[in-house]
């Protein structure tokens, strides 16, 4: 998604690095959901209890025995069963035997899923309340966007679409159908259970800890939660086997172009998977599983969200008004965009009585600029549509969100960018293939 010409890797390899650790802490925190999940979800314990006996309940034991050896106290956190630990283990595997077969389970679960879903929103409908939707914006318009920054982490799963351009038959009809699908469908059904949850009961009402399962058996329907739990445990499954196939993916990319170590571009000749880099993926997200709490990922998965697709729109304004010679001007434009208008939305916050007319000035000058200057690059396939006004929107909208989270979350953020520059530095930087054919254009 990043323009190669005038920007060098250094840009596209960090946006890569950004989406190895959003995709990365987006299983995790589904895999600890899952677990959650399963303490608080009777229902499936109850469909699952010699499933769960037999494969949670001796790996916690070994997780436990093996930290203890080793002299680290085992955290309190993780003194019941780990179902996400030995869940992501199993989608790992899955994973790595044939990108075939695991699609056929991740569709038998995404079906699942999606009749979860329809039976909540049809039989909840009859159970709703216009009532229960007095106040109808009780945070205000502020606490829209703030829910917005939190939640956002539930609508990524759309760009885990283009990780499969090179398994997709013609992937420039192929991937703009699957995205706008994607998100079509993913917004109608988000939005049918929460106004069906809000109908139900009232938003101070609802429980925090098992929303749809408490709704329902309020109004007597305790039958539902099993069918409730069996959909959830699908969907976080398939949000696991999701992440599974599409980081390794990311880490072949990116060991293919020399940005990071060639063993993660290996194909398995049995089962065409990246192999090593599935093994790396499933290791890596089942220590995180057991080690981080669900809330800090949580933040660090939408913070990753939002400045992945500020980054996609930098890169469509880039590409579009990159000039002949390379010359990187609308790239340093975006950039003091970016770097100007957080600095006044983090004002902004903060109540600072200049902010909003200095971002709206802002905002106005580099779209002038922009329709001032010819587009050098149109794709004859799908493109962006209204380029500059939409991609600059996206951006100025990203950093808003991303202006409400926490000051701790955007420190987690600069760690996990600065370990990649670390990464690139020590390496990527001598071995990247762009880097090797500019060299020897120059020597010759």
């Amino acid at each position: 998604m990043a323009p190669l010409g005038g920007s060098g890797d250094a840009w596209p390899g960090s946006g890569l690095w950004r989406r190895v650790g959003r995709t990365m802490f987006r299983t995790k925190s589904v895999e600890e959901a899952l677990a959650d999940r399963d303490d608080d979800g009777k229902s499936l314990k109850k469909c699952l209890n010699l499933y769960e006996l037999v494969l949670f309940g001796g790996w916690s034991g070994y997780v436990r025995g093996m930290l203890t050896g080793v002299g680290i106290d085992y955290p309190l956190y993780l003194t019941h069963w780990q179902v996400g630990p030995c869940d992501v283990d199993i989608t790992a595997a899955l994973s790595v035997v044939v990108l075939t077969k695991s699609s056929h389970f991740n569709g038998l679960i995404v079906g699942t899923t999606v009749f979860s879903i329809l039976f909540i929103i049809v039989l909840g409908a009859f159970y709703a309340d216009p009532d229960n939707w007095e106040p109808f914006m009780p945070y205000g318009v502020s606490g829209i966007f703030s829910g917005s920054a939190l939640i956002f982490f539930a609508y990524i799963g759309f760009d885990s679409i283009s990780a499969a351009a090179e398994e997709c038959n013609n992937p420039q009809r192929d991937l703009p159908i699957g995205i706008m699908a994607c998100l079509a469908i993913a917004g109608v059904l988000y939005s049918g259970v929460a106004a069906v949850i809000t109908l139900m009961v009232k938003y101070d009402e609802i429980d925090l800890e098992s929303p749809l399962s408490s709704a329902f058996a309020a109004r007597g329907l305790g039958w539902a939660q099993v069918i409730i739990s069996i959909g959830a445990f699908a969907a976080l499954t398939s949000s696991i086997l999701g992440g599974l196939l599409y980081l390794p993916r990311i880490y072949f990319t990116m060991a293919r172009d020399g940005l990071m170590w060639p063993i993660f571009s290996y194909i398995h000749p049995k089962t065409h998977t990246p192999l090593p880099a599935s093994i790396v993926t499933g290791t890596m997200a089942t220590v995180l599983t057991l080690l981080v709490k669900i809330e800090v990922l949580a933040d660090m998965v939408s913070i990753g969200s939002l400045f992945a697709m500020l980054m996609v729109c930098a890169c469509v304004l880039t590409t579009r008004y990159q000039q002949p010679n390379g010359s990187i001007t609308p790239v340093m434009m975006v950039l003091g965009l970016v770097t100007t208008s957080a600095v006044c939305f983090m004002l902004l916050v903060r109540d600072h009585p200049y902010s909003a007319a200095i971002f709206g000035l802002l905002a106005v000058l580099p779209i002038a600029y922009f329709f001032k200057t010819t587009q050098t690059f149109v794709p004859e396939t799908f493109k962006c549509p209204l380029v500059p006004l939409t991609p600059i929107l996206g951006i100025l909208s990203n950093i808003y969100l991303m202006a409400n989270l926490t000051a701790a979350t955007w420190w987690r953020l600069f760690g996990w960018l600065a370990l990649g520059l670390c990464i690139y530095l020590g390496y990527g930087i001598r071995n990247s293939r762009l880097a090797k054919r500019q060299n020897e254009y120059n020597e010759f």
